[in-house]
């Protein structure tokens, strides 16, 4: 396995940033679609372009495995798992006051957090097997 050089390394960043960023709007625009045939066929666009783009992840992750990278790796995973901590914490604390649309919105935040975190769990075992990996390979 090669290392990438810092141009192919900032390209491929590049690329994955737009395919994340391809990925959020097509999921806004299928939220705020109603339900049909067109909406079904968005979705699995969008399911593909975020398949896509975890392996474009993990392909960089595979790529540029020194030491320090790996420590950052570690760190941003371990800040994600506290943004998601506080953030979890901040919505399940009870309102002020009582309302409806908070609760509710609270609830759906919730549920997203709760799907983002399985995405950062997945994503976190595959980086850690990956690592894994490299590191073996380096010891023979």
């Amino acid at each position: 396995m090669q290392t990438m050089t810092e141009t192919e390394r900032n390209n491929a960043i590049v690329t994955t940033m737009e395919l994340n960023e391809r990925v959020r709007e097509l999921e806004q625009t299928i939220a705020q679609s109603g339900n049909n045939e067109i909406v079904a066929d968005l979705a699995c666009v969008a399911d593909s372009l975020a398949f896509q783009l975890r392996e474009s992840i993990l392909e960089l992750v595979r790529q540029n495995l020194g030491p320090k990278q790996q420590d950052n790796l570690m760190l941003v995973l371990r800040k994600a798992g506290e943004w998601l901590a506080a953030e979890r914490a901040e919505l399940q604390r009870p309102p002020q006051q009582f309302s409806g649309l908070r609760i509710s919105e609270a609830a759906r935040r919730l549920r997203e957090l709760d799907d983002f975190e399985m995405f950062l769990r997945d994503m976190a075992r595959d980086i850690l097997r990956i690592m894994a990996d490299h590191n073996f390979q380096r010891s023979q």
